[in-house]
Formats: structure tokens, C-alpha cells, sequence
């Protein structure tokens, strides 16, 4: 059985693009570094993916939900670039905690 935060973002149609995207440069950052979200905005990548899951130790998920937030609402990346936002299982309470904050 899906979570009701789940339905509600399949039902509103936020899901990936099926379209193929050929990207030469992806970046990973720790979402609990807001340090290296910053240096992210000066890079000519493709993609910037930021963290919530197994790049971000347990006492920092929820630091690290909202410094993703803060960078997706405030900060410039270069123009282009994609921004992504890996979360943790869905089917646990921090990816429902990483679904809600990146939604809201």
C-alpha cells in the first residue's frame, strides 16, 4: 500500500520525465553540506544531485532536508543545470520527511 504523500505526488504528475536526457557531468553533494551547495552554484555541470540518503549520516538528515530546501528556494545554479534531489526509501519515514520537504 502507497503512502498518501506517495499518491499525491504521482497523482499531481511530479514524476520523472520519460524523455531520455544525455548528461556528461553529474554532480553528487551531501545535502548536510551547506559548504558544497554553494561551490555547486560555480560549476558547469549537467546535474546537481543533492543527498538526503546514504551520502548523509543519521543525526544529519533532517539539517541536511533543509539546507536542500534553503538551496533549491535560494541559491543560482548556472544556467542549465538540473537540479535533483535524491531521497531515502519511500517506504521508510525519513524518505516521507525528504518527500514532504522538497515538495512543500
Amino acid at each position: 500500500m502507497r503512502s498518501r504523500t506517495v499518491t499525491t505526488v504521482l497523482r499531481r504528475g511530479l514524476t520523472s520525465k520519460s524523455a531520455a536526457v544525455s548528461r556528461r557531468a553529474m554532480l553528487y553533494i551531501p545535502g548536510s553540506s551547506q559548504k558544497m551547495l554553494q561551490k555547486a552554484t560555480t560549476l558547469r555541470v549537467d546535474s546537481v544531485c543533492m543527498d538526503c540518503e546514504d551520502g548523509v549520516a543519521l543525526n544529519a538528515k533532517a539539517s541536511a532536508r533543509a539546507n536542500i530546501v534553503e538551496a533549491l528556494a535560494g541559491l543560482k545554479f548556472q544556467e542549465g543545470t538540473e537540479r535533483l534531489v535524491r531521497i531515502n526509501p519511500i517506504n521508510t519515514q525519513l524518505g516521507e520527511d525528504d518527500l514532504k520537504a522538497v515538495l512543500s
